[in-house]
């Protein structure tokens, strides 16, 4: 059986292959175009291309708290002034005009990155300008006395630095809830669709949903056994005595 395959056409092939082409029988293949072209289908070639882009911003991450947020800027703004050739050298602890100038930078960044397409929705309603390179929001506060902060607050757009931020003032004010970690953050800031981006981050609060978890509801416990045994009438019986008891002797 196994010489029979060797020798068949299966392995070897036709016997014309062993001799020259110029020898190799010729077949005419007839092609109809019309029967062709209709076989011919329309190719659409799509190219994606996908990456995830950071953001400048996103590269502030790295600490979770705000304050430490701050801090880092601080120190690297004093490291771009130090190497400076003629800056006056800033080695002591940080200073509050240090802090400061960090959260304007901070702010600077989240406006930056803030989509010029949502910025257009609320330009009809809402007068915006800029004081040193920050766009406030203008108000009808004028002529009241209160700070010029809360006459004009600083715009904070959707981001994660705001997050942070947010989570900030939570903590700061004993874990309040929404409406009062909004209101303080009014005093200073205007946060377009604030209040629901304020309950979505507010979610994430650990201690709060601690606090606000759900009541665990066991099943029922199966009643024992001498309330569902069946047992004859007066089978178990008893008194119930109650009050003083005279005795014999006039005692009680």
């Amino acid at each position: 059986m196994l010489s029979d395959l060797l020798q068949s056409k299966w392995c070897e092939g036709p016997g014309w292959l062993y001799n020259n082409e110029e020898s190799w029988p010729c077949s005419e293949v007839s092609e109809t175009l019309d029967e062709a072209f209709l076989e011919q289908h329309k190719t659409v070639v799509t190219n994606l291309a996908t990456g995830n882009e950071v953001r400048f911003g996103d590269r502030f991450l790295y600490f979770l708290s705000y304050k430490k947020i701050l801090r880092m800027t601080a120190y690297v703004l004093r490291f771009c002034n130090n190497i400076k050739r003629n800056s006056s050298k800033l080695v002591n602890s940080l200073s509050c005009e240090e802090i400061q100038k960090a959260e304007e930078t901070l702010i600077k960044i989240m406006q930056s990155e803030w989509p010029s397409k949502i910025r257009e929705k609320y330009k009809d309603a809402i007068q915006f300008f800029e004081e040193n390179g920050i766009l406030k929001v203008q108000t009808g506060l004028i002529l009241s006395q209160d700070q010029e902060d809360f006459t004009h607050p600083t715009v904070l757009p959707d981001h994660p630095l705001l997050e942070r931020l947010v989570l900030h003032t939570h903590r700061s004010l004993m874990h309040a809830g929404v409406l009062t970690t909004l209101a303080q953050l009014r005093e200073k800031f205007w946060i377009p669709k604030g209040r629901r981006i304020i309950r979505a981050i507010l979610r994430q609060c650990i201690k709060c949903k601690r606090l606000t978890a759900g009541k665990v509801n066991p099943d029922p416990a199966p009643l024992p056994h001498d309330r569902i045994h069946r047992v004859a009438a007066f089978q178990i019986t008893g008194a119930e005595l109650a009050g003083p008891l005279s005795m014999r002797g006039g005692s009680e």
